[in-house]
């Protein structure tokens, strides 16, 4: 019986021990992917601030997932719309405002895979487009706004101060810096789902992570 009850023991010890590499791999191959989507999402940046005299894509929403199209025929609200030609997806098609559940088009670039297992819901936006930078004092969001009733133009590539060193989207999650209040926040992973930094892109197209904080590390 003690034989059986050690080798019961080992076998257990052997099994989690399994488990705990198996997250862990899998969870470094999420940030991986994560960081992958983020420098092709920051190609595309590069590219449509290039041939539209520095203007970021926008207005946009402030969360981003990989569902996209166009509304009453122009490109409206989701990044995938603006960077289509620049990534190497389909153009926007048109049809209403895709909701977090239905759209005409995917693109899986603009989805962090590490956020499915902690969200709450089947909620697809995983990215935050930073949206106040407190050297630019109360002015609106460097993306612009879509969700107002007359939708605010976005600014200038060259209006971001400081660009090597300031983010300008990243995984979402509740604890994301200045946060607008919005509904869908709370379906967002309660916390960063790369464990205590995130995936962050900057204002000059390179990829680094940053603290729970917002800091650059």
């Amino acid at each position: 019986m003690v034989e059986l009850l050690v080798s019961i023991g080992i076998v257990s010890l052997l099994v989690t021990l399994g488990l705990s590499a198996y997250n862990r791999t899998i969870g470094r191959a999420r940030e991986a992917q994560c960081i992958s989507n983020l420098r092709q999402i920051g190609a595309g940046m590069a590219g449509y601030t290039a041939e539209n005299n520095g203007r970021l894509p926008g207005p946009l929403l402030p969360s981003q997932g990989p569902r996209y199209n166009k509304v009453n025929g122009e490109v409206a609200a989701y990044l995938a719309s603006y960077l289509a030609g620049y990534v190497g997806i389909p153009d926007a098609a048109s049809g209403a405002l895709p909701s977090l559940l239905e759209a005409r088009q995917k693109a899986p670039m603009f989805y962090c895979p590490a956020f499915g297992p902690e969200a709450k819901n089947g909620l697809a936006n995983s990215y935050f487009m930073r949206w106040k930078i407190s050297a630019m004092g109360t002015s609106m969001p460097p993306w612009g706004n879509y969700g107002t009733s007359t939708p605010q133009v976005p600014k200038s590539i060259f209006a971001i101060p400081n660009r090597i060193n300031t983010w300008a989207m990243c995984d979402l999650d509740q604890k994301c810096p200045d946060l607008p209040a919005e509904s869908w926040v709370a379906n967002s992973p309660a916390k960063p789902v790369h464990g205590k930094v995130r995936n962050a892109l900057f204002f000059d197209w390179h990829v680094a992570k940053i603290s729970e904080a917002g800091d650059a590390l």
